[in-house]
């Protein structure tokens, strides 16, 4: 094999074998500012969403979000939290009408994941 494919080899290689090749992580807590104007955490986690860029993840920090209307997808991007009862995404209103239909908005958009907010 000559010295040019060997390296290019390698460079995939380790590429392919480490998480950073996998796309940024954007943790988000009810803190996080991504220059909003409301108040309600689903802006953070909207915002932080919509700042992602394909590949990468958007990590929920373990605290609950309160959100008042719904979160919305972006295609190729991931959405993690922490575990069942650690990251929790409670709708303070639970009689609206998102809540009953969908808190996470995936219309339209394709290749995403949505994990780590049950056992």
């Amino acid at each position: 094999m000559e010295p040019k494919n060997l390296i290019i080899s390698l460079l995939l290689f380790i590429c392919f074998s480490s998480e950073n090749c996998s796309g940024a992580i954007i943790n988000v807590d009810p803190g996080t500012s991504f220059n909003l104007t409301g108040s309600d955490d689903q802006n953070v986690i909207n915002a932080a969403i919509q700042s992602a860029n394909s590949g990468d993840t958007v990590q929920l920090e373990s605290t609950t979000f309160h959100i008042s209307s719904p979160i919305i997808m972006k295609s190729e991007v991931a959405l993690k939290g922490n575990g069942i009862g650690a990251t929790v995404i409670y709708c303070d209103d639970p009689g609206s009408n998102f809540a009953t239909q969908n808190i996470i908005n995936c219309n339209g958009i394709t290749d995403i994941e949505i994990s780590n907010f049950f056992n």
